[in-house]
């Protein structure tokens, strides 16, 4: 399938004087973009693009791909959630931030890998759901920054840049929603139910406000950005094709928007997801690459709570979130709309890589 070398800019971040973001050296700067193979995941000719653990230092596609210029996506949302669980922690969670676990292994991670030659890491910061709001977007530079370039950090020359829309997404571009902070009869779209208050609306919204916070905190400007395209597309018969017309908040958000989970919490083998923007180098000033790097098809978590374990990961739980039927504590009773009959996570899921491709916006042919 032929690709295109490039799709419109995302808007509000077309302009790299409006957002004074300056144009960077990037691994993936001119190469055209297209969806191959590869043994370590996804990419570009030229280019692999992994996800690691922490404990993951050397991966194995270093050696088999040592003339091509590897992209490392590290410990997808680890950071982010280190912060956020800190304003209502379980027991769990005070005993790794306690241990500094997970700070010194993506520290360790970030130290090993940065220094391959041809790898260039991106930390994997969650999306504009959880990073919407100021009180987790600052605390999360700033602890990204620490875990960097503190005590016993590489330094920021070992980062490339940082990725989002990896474990969880958000559109591209709201195309009916341009401005979040439009009123409707007086009303702020940005205080809807939907968007709980975050203007961060989309993939245009966030990225300049992360791109402030982080070199905020201590990061070059010229800091890039991934962002996972591969779960956003939300095409199909569902897609809005116009701005709705309703006077009532919530009802004209919730038939402009192109979002259609029943809210931004919703994760696991979502129902109506689609593939989105195709894989492409340098979209748009500040952002490195559109990529699919969470694999499209792998499922999310089993959906059924009473499944047996994983024969090949026991460790691996059931998971509220992928129960079709579980009632989410967000925002009052919300269903997850996770797709019943999903797999152990990681395992091939046709499904939902059916409804992937079957939903994919733009079109796949």
């Amino acid at each position: 399938m032929q690709l295109p070398m490039a799709y419109p800019p995302v808007r509000g971040y077309a302009s790299q004087s409006e957002r004074a973001i300056p144009t960077r050296r990037s691994p993936i700067g001119g190469i055209r973009a297209a969806a191959t193979a590869s043994a370590c995941l996804l990419m570009v000719p030229g280019l692999v693009v992994a996800t690691a653990a922490p404990a993951a230092a050397q991966p194995a596609c270093t050696v088999e791909y040592a003339d091509l210029r590897i992209v490392v996506v590290v410990e997808p949302q680890a950071l982010v959630t280190l912060v956020i669980s800190a304003t209502n922690p379980t027991l769990a969670c005070l005993e790794v931030q306690a241990a500094d676990a997970y700070v010194d292994g993506i520290r360790y991670a970030v130290s090993e890998l940065g220094a391959i030659p041809n790898a260039y890491l991106y930390l994997d910061l969650s999306h504009a759901g959880l990073l919407g709001y100021d009180s987790n977007l600052d605390p999360t530079a700033l602890l990204a920054a620490e875990v960097v370039a503190g005590p016993g950090g590489p330094g920021f020359d070992h980062v490339a840049g940082f990725a989002t829309n990896v474990g969880n997404y958000v559109a591209t571009e709201e195309g009916f929603l341009p401005d979040p902070e439009a009123t409707l009869l007086g009303q702020l779209l940005y205080t809807s139910q939907f968007f709980d208050w975050s203007k961060h609306f989309d993939v245009g919204d966030h990225l300049p406000a992360v791109h402030a916070a982080l070199v905020g905190a201590g990061f070059p400007p010229d800091i890039g950005a991934l962002v996972d395209t591969g779960h956003n597309g939300w095409g199909g018969p569902d897609r809005p094709t116009e701005v709705s017309t309703s006077t009532d908040l919530n009802t004209y958000v919730d038939e402009s928007r192109l979002d259609r989970r029943p809210h931004r919490g919703a994760w696991c083998n979502q129902v109506g997801a689609g593939l989105g923007e195709r894989p492409v180098a340098s979209p748009a000033p500040g952002i490195d690459a559109y990529a699919w790097i969470r694999p499209s098809g792998e499922s999310d978590g089993v959906a059924d709570p009473a499944a047996a374990p994983d024969p090949d990961r026991p460790y691996l739980q059931p998971r509220d979130w992928c129960d079709p039927e579980y009632l989410e504590p967000v925002g009052g009773l919300v269903v997850t709309n996770a797709r019943p009959g999903a797999p152990h996570f990681g395992h091939w899921f046709p499904e939902q890589f059916a409804e992937l491709v079957e939903h994919a916006h733009p079109p796949v042919s």
